[in-house]
C-alpha cells in the first residue's frame, strides 16, 4: 500500500477518534568498519561510514522526506521516536539538535511522556555528545556491545 494512502487512512481514523499515535523511526545507514563487515545480528541495509559528508548528504534526504510527510501527519499524536542504525551516534554533537528539529517540524508539540531514543555504540559516546543528545530533547539512549 502506498505511504500516502496509509497516512490518509490514519488521518481519517483520527478524525473519527479511532486512531493511534505515530511512532517514528529514523535509520542511519552507516556503520564504522568492522570485520566481518557487518554485525552478525544486523539485517539492516548499511554502508561503511567514510566520513561526515555521508551523514550530511543523508541528512539532506531526511529533511526532504520529512517535508513530504508533514501535511499527512498534521494533528496525529506522536507515540515514540527511535534514531536507529546503522550507527546513529556517528553524528557530530551539533547535528542532534537538527535531527530533533525535523521531529518538531512534523510534531510541533511533543508530550513529555514520549520516548525519544538514540541508538549507538559505546565507543562513540563522549560526555559532550551525551550532553548534546540530552539538550536536543532525546531522553533515552540504547546501546549494545557488538562488532
Amino acid at each position: 500500500m502506498p505511504v500516502q494512502q496509509t497516512l490518509a487512512d490514519r488521518q481519517k481514523l483520527h478524525s473519527l477518534k479511532m486512531g493511534s499515535p505515530v511512532n517514528l523511526y529514523f535509520g542511519v545507514p552507516y556503520c564504522i568498519q568492522t570485520d566481518p563487515g557487518k554485525c552478525g545480528y544486523c539485517l539492516f541495509p548499511v554502508e561503511v561510514f567514510s566520513g561526515n559528508i555521508d551523514l550530511e548528504i543523508y541528512f539532506d534526504y531526511l529533511r526532504r522526506e520529512a517535508a513530504m510527510y508533514k501535511d499527512f501527519l498534521k494533528d496525529i499524536p506522536l507515540g515514540a521516536v527511535f534514531f536507529g542504525g546503522g550507527t546513529s551516534n556517528l553524528y557530530k554533537e551539533t547535528k542532534y539538535g537538527e535531527l530533533m528539529d525535523l521531529v518538531r517540524q512534523l510534531f510541533p508539540v511533543i508530550p513529555e511522556y514520549v520516548d525519544i531514543t538514540l541508538e549507538g555504540i559505546p565507543q562513540l559516546f563522549t560526555r559532550e555528545k551525551i550532553k548534546a543528545i540530552k539538550d536536543a530533547g532525546m531522553n533515552r539512549i540504547s546501546m549494545a556491545f557488538s562488532r
